[in-house]
C-alpha cells in the first residue's frame, strides 16, 4: 500500500498506527517523529508558565518522585499519558506528580482530606 505523507509529501508511509478514529496515520515515520519532539517541548513550556515553575523545579519533582506517580508508584514509562503536576486549586502551591488516575481520583474528591480518609476506610471496611 502507498500513501503520501500529508507534511512532506514524501512516499515513505509505514502504516504502523493509527488515529483514535481507527484511521491510519496520514504522516511518513519521520514527520511524526519530529511532531510529537515538538509537541513534548511546548507541552513542557505549558507545564512550566501554568505552575509558574522553572525547568530545575520539574526535574526536582521528577526525580523526587523516582519518575513515578507519588501515590500508586507506577513509573512514568509505563503510563501513556506521562505524569501531571499536581496542585493545591486554592493556594496554587504545587505539590507533586502524579499519574492521571490518582490527579483525577483526589481531584473528583475535591482533594479533601477527609473525603479521601472516608474513602480509605471504606474500602478497608467493606473489603474493597
Amino acid at each position: 500500500m502507498s500513501k503520501f505523507c500529508t507534511k512532506c509529501g514524501e512516499d515513505d508511509w509505514v502504516p504502523n498506527g493509527s488515529s483514535r478514529s481507527g484511521t491510519p496515520m496520514s504522516r511518513c515515520r519521520v514527520c511524526r517523529d519530529k511532531y510529537q519532539k515538538e509537541n513534548k517541548v511546548s507541552s513542557l513550556v505549558r507545564v512550566l508558565r501554568t505552575y509558574n515553575i522553572t525547568e530545575d523545579s520539574y526535574i526536582h519533582l521528577l526525580e523526587k518522585a523516582n519518575h513515578s506517580c507519588m501515590i500508586c508508584l507506577v513509573p512514568e514509562e509505563r503510563l501513556s499519558r506521562g505524569l501531571v503536576v499536581d496542585h493545591d486549586h486554592d493556594t496554587g502551591k504545587v505539590r507533586g506528580v502524579l499519574c492521571d488516575k490518582c490527579n483525577l481520583g483526589i481531584g473528583h474528591l475535591n482533594d479533601d482530606k477527609e473525603l479521601v480518609n472516608k474513602a480509605y476506610h471504606y474500602l478497608n471496611d467493606t473489603g474493597g
